[in-house]
């Protein structure tokens, strides 16, 4: 608001970096909501977030990008659900669940971001 009544190079710098925080925030409540939805992608995001596509690119830019993020978010979904107890043993039916093209791109992507496999996961179980 001070960068609107009275603005200076550094009130405006702070203002834009408390609305890309927002932002991100917002859409980041968006992607955890809808990770089971295969129309999660950046022109969905924008549209739920109520953000350019352009401004979506730019928030999510020090995040390694919008699709990147999705996938994080998907991957850390997945090992909560392998490593927690009666999580399923099923790991075709967790890639297929949670959008991956297929299991072994999920197999990949998640031993590339845990270090193990998603059945070495699943021995990790509490």
């Amino acid at each position: 608001m001070t960068a609107c009544i009275s603005p200076t190079p550094e009130k405006l710098v702070q203002a834009r970096d408390v609305l890309t925080r927002a932002s991100f925030s917002r859409a980041q409540r968006i992607i955890r909501q809808h990770l089971y939805s295969p129309a999660l992608g950046p022109e969905f995001l924008a549209q739920a977030a109520g953000l350019s596509r352009s401004t979506l690119y730019r928030v999510f830019a020090s995040h390694g990008g919008v699709s990147s993020l999705i996938t994080r978010e998907r991957l850390n979904e997945a090992h909560r659900r392998l490593t927690s107890a009666g999580g399923p043993s099923a790991i075709n039916a967790l890639a297929y669940d949670l959008c991956f093209s297929d299991p072994s791109t999920f197999s990949r992507a998640f031993k590339r971001q845990f270090g193990y496999s998603p059945r070495d996961a699943i021995s990790l179980r509490r």
